[in-house]
């Protein structure tokens, strides 16, 4: 069964594992569909790898030379 990253919106202690509001964490599907459908976790938004920002496209009229 596939992981799924969820955010905690409250403090959960599970069996002696303590999930902290506000941080994500992986667990299991099944899991992460209980605490969604209890209000205790949202599922976090997939990043693969840290984003970084996107450099303006040259059509971008803010980015123009000598725009006065």
């Amino acid at each position: 069964m596939e992981d799924v990253k969820v955010k905690f919106s409250t403090r959960w202690n599970d069996e002696g594992q303590v999930y902290e509001q506000g941080k994500s964490y992986e667990v299991p599907a099944a899991v992460a569909s209980s605490l969604i459908r209890d209000g205790l976790a949202v599922e976090a938004p997939r990043q693969a790898q840290k984003s970084t920002p996107t450099p303006a496209s040259k059509s971008d009229p803010a980015n123009k030379e000598g725009g006065k």
